[in-house]
């Protein structure tokens, strides 16, 4: 299977919109097993990012994105924004480094969701989509679309798996001084 994914991959075919997200039945088993400790662990979870983001408030190349008021975020992904002008440091680079070190980061979407190829009906040869029909009779070209936002974000973001289902303090201080020491040249 490593091998379909590499080939899908290079031809741009492997992105988000293929997932069905349809769990099979020993797996929806394990998560109603697991829904009444789901807002234990994603208070534990908010806490933790929040020790992670008051240990990274003067770490000028990354942030976090606030938290609105009135929101909460549950946190299975945590997002950083990587600010490359301010390390010196590509941020593939980057990441190379805190893999060294132990911390898997990484990019989840590295392409804005209006540049994947198979939302493009006008020079998409890949297998058939079912929504190029709907986009046709909308018009809708989205290689005139802007999305300015979307694609700083897919240039400037590293996700990590945010499985911290009790807080850590000690841990955020560990992940941030990795964060920190990734930069250094």
């Amino acid at each position: 299977m490593p091998e379909r994914r590499i080939k899908l991959g290079d031809a741009g075919l492997l992105d988000s919109l293929q997932l069905g997200w349809r769990p099979c039945p020993i797996s929806a088993a394990l998560v109603r097993a697991g829904l009444p400790f789901l807002m234990t662990e994603n208070a534990a979870r908010r806490k933790n990012a929040s020790l992670l983001r008051e240990r990274l408030k003067n770490i000028s190349f990354l942030t976090m994105p606030e938290e609105t008021s009135g929101n909460e975020g549950c946190y299975h992904l945590l997002t950083l924004i990587y600010n490359a002008e301010f390390s010196g440091i590509p941020r593939e680079i980057y990441l190379e480094r805190l893999k060294k070190m132990g911390v898997d980061g990484f990019v989840y979407i590295p392409t804005p969701i209006h540049r994947l190829r198979r939302l493009s009906i006008h020079d998409y040869d890949g297998p058939r989509v079912f929504w190029h029909e709907q986009l046709r009779r909308a018009a809708v070209d989205y290689r005139k679309t802007k999305c300015p936002h979307a694609e700083w974000r897919a240039k400037n973001s590293i996700e990590f798996a945010w499985n911290w289902t009790e807080v850590n303090p000690v841990a955020m201080e560990q992940l941030a001084t990795a964060l920190s020491a990734a930069a250094i040249n």
